[in-house]
């Protein structure tokens, strides 16, 4: 097993870093302060979180407690987050026009940044379907209507003569990791598999007849989509969300945008992804595993080398990781750590923040209790008291909600997950967007229906090797 604790730069403990009796320059010498966007073009927010959250040490401190999770959920949470939105300015969408601009949190139009969501319709996995074999053809067989994924490879299939840059996977962001791919075209083999199943329910054999290969892909997506909601429902939810806020969460009713989802609740995902893994086989550092180029190849270890297991079974061992006010110092786009971009677009995006009255109402449905441990002057005590780090109630009411989630979890978080605030507008929001799906029901019944991703892996396993 392998995790964030191994630091071989320091030889110090977190109170060491982090005391702030501690001289400034003699912490800068130990440990290099993030950038925050000093070198971008955008204005970091009033009152970012402490510049510590990215070191090294304090990483090893807040995930002591909090790696319970097996590490395979962070990557089931991106392919969820880039099936529920992919959001650009408006400006760079030309038929949006100017008679939809609509003010954002309240804020005039234009006074606000705007963004428009390239996922028009939210979870029905158009991160992998996009428009459909008709439109599609590089993804999609012509004759079959199915992925272009051959058996027993763990990418997607390069598309020029051995340029891996140009791939038939239709979401590039669905690249941003190994893992990421290969869970991607993991999905993508369990369609083929149901239009297999369908299409010999419907008398086909094994082979989609001539007449029929868009009645199975109809089908068969539906079925896969219906699963795709059953494992956020039952396997990746009750991961994240404490089981005391649940029910409310689902009988609540919160007035709250896609935008504080994506970029307020969404981002304190980036807290899961440890420095290195443990593939069974070997260990591997997250830096060799973030995409450094387009042209990416296949691993030569074979096609099941990296042990699933590991990363979605509890009793596997593997690598484990939780939600925490700390990121992993490894995680870095294009060499700027990716707190660094997250500031960017809570000043772009303006998800809503602790402060503002939407934020607070939810926190009004919560249990008495809960309400006064998410005030941001008792969560400041508490983190210096639980902590002994000093956090500002003005970075927490005011600074990004990801990081005041973050915040949460780490002081009354169970398990890795959420605290009671996270977890309310966590479930509450996916259950908001899920109940808005309008999606065919399942064809038939004898259709594969994994309960877990661990079990939809080894069927697709079991397929390929039997």
């Amino acid at each position: 097993m392998t995790d964030d604790t191994e630091d071989t730069t320091t030889g110090l403990d977190w109170k060491g870093i982090l005391n702030p009796k501690w001289d400034e320059d003699r912490m800068l010498g130990v440990q290099e302060r993030p950038n925050y966007g000093l070198n971008l073009a955008f204005e970091a927010p009033r009152d970012p979180p402490p510049w510590y959250v990215a070191t090294r040490a304090w990483r090893d401190f807040c995930m002591a407690e909090k790696q319970q999770i097996p590490v395979g959920y962070t990557y089931f949470g991106q392919l969820i987050a880039h099936d529920i939105g992919n959001s650009v300015p408006l400006d760079h969408v030309p038929h949006s026009g100017r008679d939809k601009l609509r003010p954002l949190n309240g804020v005039p139009a234009v006074q606000s940044a705007q963004r428009y969501n390239l996922i028009e319709n939210p979870l029905v996995l158009e991160t992998l379907y996009g428009a459909g074999p008709a439109m599609l053809p590089h993804l999609f067989d012509p004759d079959t209507f199915r992925f272009r994924i051959t058996p027993r490879r763990i990418l997607s299939e390069t598309l020029g003569k051995g340029d891996a840059s140009v791939r038939a996977l239709y979401d590039p962001r669905n690249r941003d990791t190994t893992m990421l791919h290969r869970l991607a075209v993991i999905w993508m083999k369990f369609h083929n598999l149901v239009a297999e199943e369908y299409s010999a329910l419907m008398g086909g054999g094994t082979a989609v007849s001539a007449q029929s290969p868009g009645a199975v892909y109809a089908g068969a997506r539906a079925h896969v989509v219906n699963v795709w909601h059953h494992l956020i429902r039952s396997d990746f939810l009750p991961r994240f969300v404490d089981p005391g806020v649940v029910e409310i969460a689902r009988t609540q009713t919160l007035d709250l945008e896609e935008t504080t989802l994506l970029h307020g609740v969404f981002r304190t995902f980036h807290a899961l992804p440890r420095s290195s893994y443990d593939f069974g086989t070997e260990t591997q550092s997250l830096s060799n595993l973030l995409l450094k180029g387009l042209r990416d190849k296949e691993r030569k270890t074979g096609g099941w080398a990296l042990d699933w297991a590991k990363f979605f079974d509890d009793g596997a061992g593997g690598s484990k990781t939780g939600i925490s006010a700390s990121m992993s110092p490894d995680l870095l786009i294009d060499h700027q750590h990716v707190l660094d971009l997250d500031l960017g677009t809570a000043t772009d995006t303006g998800p809503l923040r602790l402060y503002r009255e939407e934020i607070q109402t939810a926190v009004a449905k919560l249990p008495p209790a809960a309400q006064q441990q998410v005030d941001p002057k008792t969560m400041a005590r508490n983190a210096e008291a639980k902590l002994e780090v000093v956090v500002t109630p003005e970075s927490i009411a005011n600074g990004p909600l990801f990081f005041a989630l973050m915040l949460e979890a780490q002081l009354y978080g169970q398990g890795g997950r959420f605290g009671p605030l996270g977890s309310l507008l966590f479930q509450n929001m996916m259950e908001t967007r899920l109940r808005k799906v309008v999606n065919a029901p399942s064809p038939s019944e004898a259709l594969s229906r994994p309960n877990s991703m661990m079990e939809l892996i080894t069927l697709i396993r079991e397929k390929e090797y039997p």
